[in-house]
């Protein structure tokens, strides 16, 4: 048990240094990034998420390339960072709301709205009561502690309490009947967080996984069926 922790350990410990690493030289050198994904033009800023070869993007945009989005189709994005996920449905045709905390992520998000011509379906939410019927979250999922300020792209706590707000912040906003689409990781204890939906009245009713090079993705399609 204490070998299989410490390995655990060590597999987090090495994501943050990569995840680290390599954002801080962005952020130093003030630079901000262009690339082309799933048909989209995306720029990142420094201190946001670089979604690039990321998996657990790439499954959510596999997800959603997968489902009819109907036009108008109202979609909430908790922690859009560089705002592909949300872009992504508002290319579909959907009208694609946003959540999120850092405010250069917020700009971010509303510059490659109008990079990619959707800045009329690409908004960020300001109200507290509006409810949709597909939430979408690629979050902070690995446990372990925000010590500064580009941890909170990655890492949720060692006891799970970000992710756990953003699910709380989820089930605030997803309809009767609606659905969740999220991520975690084999890392952050998958069963945790299905049980933590099962609090919520969200019930997970497809899982996926994906290995990645230190743990392996999970994508979770869920429903919520409480009122």
């Amino acid at each position: 048990m204490y070998l299989r922790e410490l390995v655990r350990a060590v597999r987090i410990y090495a994501i943050v240094f990569i995840l680290k690493i390599f954002h801080k030289l962005f952020l130093k050198l003030r630079i901000t990034l262009k690339f082309r994904i799933h048909g989209l033009t995306i720029l990142v800023l420094p201190s946001v998420f670089i979604p690039k070869y990321v998996v657990s993007t790439e499954m959510i945009l596999n997800a959603l390339k997968s489902i009819k989005i109907s036009p108008g189709l109202k979609v909430l994005e908790l922690g859009s960072g560089s705002g592909v996920l949300s872009i992504f449905v508002a290319k579909k045709g959907g009208c694609a709301y946003f959540l999120e905390v850092n405010k250069v992520a917020i700009v971010n998000t509303l510059i490659n709205a109008y990079v990619n011509n959707v800045e009329e379906r690409v908004k960020l939410l300001r109200s507290k009561i509006l409810e949709f019927p597909l939430v979408i979250m690629n979050p902070p999922f690995l446990p372990c502690y925000i010590k500064e300020g580009l941890d909170i792209n990655w890492c949720c706590g060692p006891n799970l309490n970000l992710l756990l707000n953003m699910l709380n912040e989820a089930r605030r906003h997803l309809k009767r009947g609606g659905y969740l689409i999220l991520t975690a990781s084999s890392l952050t204890n998958h069963e945790l967080v299905r049980h933590l939906l099962n609090a919520l009245g969200i019930e997970v009713i497809y899982m996926v996984k994906k290995p990645s090079i230190f743990d392996s993705v999970y994508l979770m399609l869920c429903k919520r069926t409480s009122a």
